[in-house]
């Protein structure tokens, strides 16, 4: 197993080969009549075959981490005890799954930092409907973005760099997914990112915005209408805090902090999410930076700063 500090996520979660889910996992049904759900497995495939129809060369095996077993038994052994159990009696699926490729075909220096393409998805079976038959929809997360080599974070920005997909078969999935990656442009999330290089906090600034992301959460709902939606969690704020002053990458220097650095520390505490929260967590902190640098430009007053 990789070292957790190297992990693009590390909430509750197990790394996976793609032939362990193939060969080990069963699939769930619709209860209805018993046809398959699109399987992980097959999520993972699909995505591959469309970065490769798109013409990248140099790709990744995919990174694959699962959470949440659901665990059972084939109907012959249902009075065994649980010690008693064979291996071929035992049956075994994730919840929540999720993905990434690395694209090495693409990559961009920014600070000092290396950065590749990844393109991924998530599959969190807690989000569908089984009572339903084969027509019922289907929850699936596709993203595109970078990834920081150093310290393997994801640089998943701006609103067109996520979608949730709901379709009920593999055909629609890969149609959705083909546009997603399709539709991307590389040198805009590269030029948005190295942007928010040139902006700086103080230590107060960064005092006063934590003091404000702490306070979010228990404003009442009336007044947040104005503010931009804060998903990261108080114990993901104080890892930050944590952070700011001890990583050796993108710590606190001569007093400031880039906003570059700060977005990094952001998305390296929403590691400790769920499976089927990271993603919009590492979004969420894009959009938290992006309101800084427009509170910072005088184009927008922000919450947290102002």
């Amino acid at each position: 197993m990789e070292s957790t500090t190297n992990n693009y996520i590390m909430g509750n979660c197990l790394p996976l080969d793609l032939n362990d889910i193939k060969d080990s996992h069963v699939i769930p049904v619709h209860t209805k009549d018993n046809s398959a759900l699109i399987s992980q497995a097959q999520f993972i495939d699909v995505t591959k075959d469309l970065i490769r129809d798109i013409g990248y060369k140099s790709v990744s095996l995919p990174d694959i981490r699962v959470s949440h077993p659901i665990k059972g038994r084939i109907p012959d052994a249902i009075h065994k005890s649980t010690m008693d159990l064979l291996p071929h009696e035992e049956t075994l699926y994730y919840e929540r799954m999720i993905f990434l490729y690395k694209i090495n075909d693409v990559q961009q220096l920014i600070n000092g930092n290396n950065l590749s393409l990844i393109i991924g998805g998530v599959k969190a079976y807690n989000l569908d409907n089984f009572n339903k038959d084969h027509s019922g929809m289907q929850n699936f997360k596709v993203f595109i973005g970078f990834q920081v080599q150093v310290c393997s974070n994801l640089c998943v920005w701006s609103d067109g760099s996520v979608i949730d997909i709901k379709v009920n078969n593999i055909d629609s999935l890969s149609f959705e997914i083909n546009k997603l990656i399709s539709d991307y442009s590389v040198k805009t999330t590269a030029d948005s990112i190295s942007r928010i290089n040139d902006y700086y906090i103080d230590e107060n600034q960064f005092a006063h915005l934590i003091g404000r992301c702490r306070m979010y959460h228990h404003l009442p709902i009336s007044d947040r209408s104005d503010i931009i939606d804060l998903e990261i969690t108080d114990t993901q704020i104080n890892n930050v805090v944590k952070h700011y002053y001890h990583d050796n990458h993108f710590g606190v220097d001569n007093g400031k902090i880039d906003l570059w650095s700060l977005y990094n520390l952001f998305t390296h505490a929403t590691k400790s999410s769920y499976i089927d929260k990271y993603v919009d967590r590492n979004k969420n902190a894009s959009i938290l930076i992006q309101d800084l640098v427009e509170h910072i430009e005088g184009t927008n007053r922000s919450f947290f700063l102002n």
